[in-house]
Order: structure tokens, then sequence, then C-alpha cells
């Protein structure tokens, strides 16, 4: 699989605190659009993101391409240690920045985790829209796998 883009106004390489970029990491599924969940929002501040039904809505797409695959800054201690594959979900607000950050699934290491979330919180997104144009914040799935 071909080394992701760098991210705008970088370039791939070490990162300061000993960490490396993902080593080939790539959406699942580039084919397959990210697709909004409904919500169980857990933070009762914040608005609930609406159920995806296709209704007329689009969904929201990083600003710079393969942005959370550039960004994703890995401890040296994980090199070879990856899984083939996560899936993240995260909410993007009507501003476009992401938030409520969740790597699904078990057994994941808690420092690739937090390296993920950090990667997806450092992207800028373009929020999703209702069947009007107007932006709304939405649930994204977005499924990511490894190269060995």
């Amino acid at each position: 699989a071909p080394a992701p883009a760098p991210a705008a106004g970088g370039t791939p390489g070490p990162a300061a605190g000993g960490s490396a970029p993902a080593p080939n990491a790539a959406p699942a599924a580039p084919s397959v659009p990210a697709a909004a969940v409904p919500a169980a929002s857990a933070e009762p501040d914040e608005e609930e993101a609406p159920a995806y039904g296709g209704a007329g809505y689009s969904r929201p797409a990083p600003e710079t391409p393969h942005c959370v695959e550039s960004s994703i800054r890995l401890p040296r201690e994980l090199a070879g240690r990856l899984p083939a594959s996560v899936t993240l979900r995260f909410a993007v607000g009507r501003d476009g920045g992401a938030s409520l950050v969740q790597v699904l699934g078990e057994g994941v290491d808690p420092r690739l985790a937090e390296a993920l979330q950090s990667a997806v919180r450092d992207c800028h997104f373009r929020p999703g829209t209702d069947a009007s144009g107007k932006p709304v914040r939405l649930w994204v799935v977005m499924p990511l796998r490894f190269a060995p």
C-alpha cells in the first residue's frame, strides 16, 4: 500500500517525543464512504448527531485528503505490534471540528488509541450537511488498515 500523503504544512517523519508516523496507515475501504451513525451523546451539553438515513444528508470529509492517516504518530515501542485494522468513530461538528473520538474494538493498546484520537482531533473536516445544505453535526465511522 502506498504511504499516506503528508499533512498540510508538514512532512512525514518522527515527531517530538519519540514517535514516528504510522507505517502505511490507510483507509480500510477507500471506496466505501464513511457513514454517520445514530448518536448516544456522552456529553449532555452537546447536541446529538442525527441518525444517518441517507435522506439528503452529505457526509463530512477531511479538508486535507488522508489527513488522519498522515497525522498518526505512534510510540516507537508499538512498531511491529499494530493490529491489522481498527475502526474510529467520531463526531464532526458544524464548524468542522472533530470530537467524541472513539477507537472501536477490544484489545486496542491504549497508546495506539491515544495516537489515533490525537490524529483525528488534529484534522479539520468539511461538515456534513442536511438536505437543505445547512451544516449539521454527524457521526463518522472510519476504518483504518495497517500494512504489516
